[in-house]
């Protein structure tokens, strides 16, 4: 596979966020404890859910639907428990994101704009959805049994 390959494969991911990079996945597993929150899955999943947080409760304040702001408080404590090592958080914020996602489609597609941010809506949620998966899938393999070096069993 060549440099360009690898460039345009990894830029598909952010799309087909279900496609998760090897090398990468590897890097996350064995760097675990020395990764930056801005290097790691599960820190970088924290900042989604803060700037999501950030953003619904500016949109509450510019709406003046305070009730927005309780969804704000909930992407904040997902994002806080994303940092720890549980699987059950991830696969919380995977549910809630595309429920509220999908909640967005569909009051786009019903309201005055005819479905006009429904596109940003699903590009939105595929980005996001990307970080959410990878740091699930840290999380798998740091629970995955490890085996032992097959060369250093018989030698």
């Amino acid at each position: 596979m060549t440099i360009g390959t690898t460039a345009k494969r990894k830029r598909a991911n952010w799309f087909f966020w279900w496609q998760v990079d090897s090398w990468e996945l590897r890097r996350q597993v064995a760097d675990y404890s020395r990764l930056s929150l801005t290097q790691s899955a599960r820190g970088q999943s924290l900042i989604c859910m803060l700037v999501t947080a950030g953003l619904t409760v500016v949109a509450a304040l510019l709406t003046g639907h305070p009730a927005m702001i309780v969804d704000g408080v909930v992407a904040v404590i997902l994002g806080l428990c994303m940092l720890g090592a549980n699987r059950w958080s991830k696969i919380a914020a995977m549910a809630y994101w595309t429920l509220e996602k999908l909640v967005g489609v569909i009051a786009a597609l019903f309201g005055p704009t005819h479905g006009f941010f429904s596109l940003g809506q699903v590009l939105f949620w595929a980005v996001f959805m990307h970080f959410f998966y990878m740091a699930y899938r840290v999380e798998q393999e740091r629970r995955r049994p490890t085996l032992p070096d097959v060369e250093a069993v018989f030698s």
